[in-house]
Formats: structure tokens, C-alpha cells, sequence
């Protein structure tokens, strides 16, 4: 995401809690227009505050087994975004381990209102790999009420599902068509 939008003209800041993954997006992205940082998000980041006009989670908070630490990330980034500046949570859908997907796995114990809750993610690539990782279930109600009461206003909520001509494509994203499998939240400062 960060090449995409300094090819568009943003000065972008990459954080990631991991020295390898920093290091693996400095090495894909040889860019002067992005900044990269080895960071935890739920602490405070060593950044100035009111400095940021947009900030993008991607498949962040399900990797979060705490949800103590989520609001922490949500109350960081409210100190980050300038006033009116947006914030943009892109992750697995919340209802996603419910509906049967063969691609997800959870455990007999599993139930929706389980905050918290370990599922099994099996993401297949477009080259036929596969990787196999846990992400930790939060309802819809833990994330809405967690942006709100960081002080940011949740200001639009998608549900993209691919369109026939994507399925066309990428036939193995077919099973996204009738059901939830991803989310994205706008919410602003």
C-alpha cells in the first residue's frame, strides 16, 4: 500500500512491530517518500502528535490477542491524525469464522460473542501457495465501541465482496461472493 500511494504523491510512514517485515518493505520499496519505523502501535509511538492527515490498519487488529491493546492503538492513533484526519481499518470481516468458509478454521468452542477468540486463517496466494496463520476473532460491537471511544467517529463501513469479472480472474475468489470475508471502517478525528 505505502508504493501504491508515494507513486500517487503521499509521504507515507510504515510501522510495523517486526525488524523483518521493516526490513523486507525497505527492501520492495526503495522510495525517499516513506519512513519506516520498528514500532508497537498500542504504546506511545515516538511521533508528533496532530502530524498525520490518514492512518491505515491492514489485517492488524485480528492479529491483536488483547483488546485492551486495540483501544490502546485506537487512542494512539487519535493522538496522531490532525483534526478531520481519517483513519481506515482494513481486516477480516467479524462474522467471517461463521460462515463455514473452507479457508478459515475454528475450534467447537467458538462462538461469535467469544472476544478474543483464536481462528485459523488458510490464505491462498494467486501463484497457489499457501500460508496458515492465527487471527483472534473481535466483534463488531469491540471494534465500533473501541474507534468511538478513542474520540474518532466512525463515518462509513464497507463490506467489499468481488465482483463477477475479479471471480472471473481469480476463481479461487469465488467464495467471497455471498458472504463476509473482509471489513473496512472510515472513521475521522
Amino acid at each position: 500500500w505505502l508504493k501504491i500511494l508515494t507513486e500517487k504523491g503521499a509521504k507515507c510512514t510504515g510501522l510495523d512491530l517486526s525488524e523483518k517485515q521493516i526490513k523486507t518493505a525497505k527492501e520492495e520499496n526503495l522510495s525517499d517518500k516513506i519512513k519506516y519505523f520498528v514500532a508497537d502501535a498500542s504504546k506511545k509511538i515516538k511521533l508528533e502528535g496532530n502530524s498525520f492527515d490518514i492512518i491505515f490498519l491492514e489485517h492488524v487488529l485480528l492479529e491483536i490477542s488483547d483488546l485492551t491493546k486495540i483501544k490502546r492503538i485506537f487512542n494512539e492513533v487519535h493522538r496522531l491524525l490532525r483534526k478531520s484526519g481519517f483513519l481506515i481499518v482494513s481486516d477480516i470481516h467479524p462474522l467471517a469464522p461463521e460462515t463455514n468458509f473452507d479457508n478459515i478454521e475454528v475450534e467447537k468452542e467458538y462462538s461469535y460473542f467469544k472476544s478474543g477468540f483464536p481462528f485459523k486463517v488458510i490464505s491462498k496466494k494467486p501463484d497457489g501457495s499457501v500460508t496458515k496463520y492465527t487471527d483472534f476473532h473481535w466483534t463488531l460491537e469491540d471494534l465500533a465501541n473501541s474507534i468511538t471511544k478513542s474520540g474518532l467517529k466512525i463515518v462509513k463501513v464497507l463490506e467489499p465482496n468481488p465482483t463477477k469479472e475479479t471471480v472471473k480472474k481469480y476463481p479461487y475468489l469465488g467464495y467471497r461472493m455471498n458472504k463476509p470475508f473482509a471489513i473496512m471502517i472510515k472513521a475521522q478525528k
